[in-house]
């Protein structure tokens, strides 16, 4: 028996080393190289995968900078809108408190200029711009309610002139910052 196989082993020495040596070929490809290649295939799809997911967050950064971009503009458009709406309103209340003011202290009002209004942050400042003639006392009196009201008011500016030496009666401009919180 020992026999016929050195025999068999001599005829067909090369065919045997070819299936052996293609077994074990066999065994290290596919017990190695193809699991490093299937390996390499998931490892591309996760890095696709990545590259993908990377390309949305650029691009909902991008969209994100575009909806925070475009919330700063409405909020702007609706504080602009709410100051001019709120400036008309409050226009009218200042208007009316000094003239209800002056008519309680016997002052003529000669013109009464509300300026545009100024966004000061949480607030908003309305100019107004009085022209009045009365005496000294009335128009010391008269600034002083406004001062002490409820109102927040600040006297900007005041000139008194009289028309001459002999006069009782001064020509006076003064100019008030009434100042209102947004939205009120």
């Amino acid at each position: 028996m020992i026999h016929t196989l050195l025999t068999y082993w001599n005829e067909h020495r090369w065919l045997i080393i070819a299936c052996f040596t293609g077994i074990m070929l066999s065994v290290i490809l596919f017990g190695n190289i193809v699991p490093l290649f299937v390996e390499s295939g998931y490892l591309g799809r996760q890095i696709r995968t990545q590259q993908k997911r990377i390309e949305q967050a650029d691009e909902w950064e991008a969209t994100g900078r575009y909806v925070r971009d475009r919330k700063k503009r409405l909020e702007n458009e609706i504080s602009r809108f709410v100051v001019s709406r709120g400036q008309d309103t409050h226009i009218s209340r200042i208007v009316r408190f000094l003239s209800d003011e002056a008519e309680k202290q016997d002052i003529r009002m000669t013109s009464i200029k509300p300026g545009p209004a100024q966004d000061a942050g949480h607030h908003v400042i309305f100019p107004v711009e009085l022209a009045f003639s009365a005496d000294y006392h009335r128009t010391g009196r008269f600034i002083h309610h406004i001062e002490i009201s409820d109102q927040m008011v600040k006297v900007a500016s005041l000139d008194m002139a009289s028309p001459d030496m002999t006069a009782s009666r001064l020509n006076v401009k003064v100019t008030l910052s009434f100042c209102y919180l947004k939205g009120i």
